[in-house]
């Protein structure tokens, strides 16, 4: 199982991480930190004194271990503040769960990872830290008594078989994963030697493409030559159709602008002024005589007041209906109101036509008279630029005088 170690403060070292996977042997010169890293490690799982091993200048250390399974441990020691000062710290955080009230001893949680010393004879070892100062493994520098009582812990042989197991098998992965690597260079090697001699190709490719370059430049040179040409065609031609034609007589652009616009507007008001004559052109011979409104509003009036009688009369009616055994009584006939009524509604239509055609002609009226002004104003500034020529130069339009 891979742990990640990460220790700070813990001695000589400040902050340092290693990873620890399979079989892993830290070395270094002497006074490099390689014991403190040990120690750093049993520290987690003897929860060692911080007195001699809290850096100097700090206050306490912490050391985080992170196993591949996604387990975690934070054991963290000393004191609150620099100089031993403040309250002590002695907690340890496991999987983000912070056991504050520890003793001298190690939680339950740690000691069930089995990462612990054991009992050999009268000597106590680690198995899975080796002690730096011998150079020597796990029970190999130990008598045979305290290799045979290490050994008579099945539980921990049996670890210690596994942990083997899982080592040589790491080994063997890694060294078929080594061959198939040395095949892979030396089929890269192989590939490589098949480009021996293209160094020249790359300077002719190089080459070629400075040409190619060129050849675009070249290329958008002759599009602009071509497009100049045509321009200078175009220009030619347009001075030859404008042989001996006077410049004076060329307004400037501003007033050119605005005549522009004055014509804009006077085409305008000629659309208007055909549409409204069309309209006139098709009320043409449409008379109506209108009655005088005055007795028509008091007739108005009339019906209305015949409409209350008349809904009198209903309720009257219905009254009547209700009293059934009395005499008849006779009531007069609504006909006349009726055809009063349907008179009434066909003046007013009439006159809400005659309203519209009205303010229709009115209107159509106006705008011609202001197209034909606005035309005749166009026209004569059109006369005072063309002078006696009577031509445009542009469109090519003989101008002799104002429209009508």
């Amino acid at each position: 199982m891979a742990v990640t170690v990460r220790v700070q403060n813990f001695q000589s070292v400040e902050d340092a991480t290693i990873v620890i996977d399979g079989l892993t042997v830290i070395t270094g010169t002497n006074n490099s930190g390689k014991t403190t890293v040990m120690r750093a490690i049993r520290g987690v799982f003897t929860n060692a004194p911080a007195g001699p091993l809290v850096r100097h200048g700090c206050a306490h250390l912490s050391v985080t271990l992170t196993f591949d399974d996604g387990t975690s441990i934070l054991w963290e020691k000393g004191w609150e503040k620099p100089g031993r000062k403040g309250k002590t710290v002695n907690r340890y955080t496991i999987n983000g769960k912070q056991i504050a009230t520890v003793g001298r001893g190690v939680p339950p949680e740690v000691e069930a990872l089995g990462v612990r010393e054991i009992s050999a004879a009268s000597d106590r070892v680690w198995p899975q830290v080796a002690d730096q100062h011998t150079g020597n493994l796990f029970l190999v520098d130990r008598p045979g008594s305290a290799v045979a009582e290490a050994l008579s812990d099945v539980e921990r042989v049996g670890k210690l078989t596994a942990a083997l197991k899982a080592s040589e098998k790491d080994r063997r992965a890694t060294t078929a994963e080594l061959k198939v690597r040395r095949k892979d260079v030396e089929a890269h090697k192989q590939t490589v030697e098949r480009y021996n001699g293209l160094d020249a190709v790359s300077a002719q490719i190089a080459a070629l493409a400075d040409v190619r370059s060129s050849l675009l430049g070249m290329e958008r040179d002759l599009t602009t030559t071509k497009e100049l040409r045509e321009r200078h065609e175009t220009t030619r031609d347009t001075l030859a159709d404008l042989a001996g034609f006077d410049p004076d007589v060329i307004p400037d652009s501003t007033r050119v602008e605005k005549l522009s616009r004055g014509v804009a507007k006077v085409t305008g008001f000629r659309d208007q002024y055909a549409s409204a004559k069309s309209a006139v052109d098709t009320l043409a011979g449409f008379d109506v005589d209108l009655p005088d409104p005055n007795p028509v509003r008091v007739l108005s009036e009339q019906v209305v007041s015949v409409r209350g009688f008349r809904d009198r009369h209903v309720a009257a009616s219905k009254r009547v209906a209700d009293l059934s055994g009395l005499p008849d009584v006779e009531m007069p006939t609504t006909e006349r109101l009726d055809r009063i009524r349907a008179s009434i509604d066909t003046v007013n239509a009439l006159w809400v036509r005659y309203e519209d055609t009205h303010g229709a002609i009115t209107g159509a009226e106006a705008d011609a008279k202001r197209v034909a002004d606005a035309l005749a104003e166009a026209e004569s500034e059109v006369q005072r630029l063309l002078g006696d020529r009577g031509l445009c130069p542009t469109c090519n339009t003989i101008h002799e005088g104002a429209h009508p």
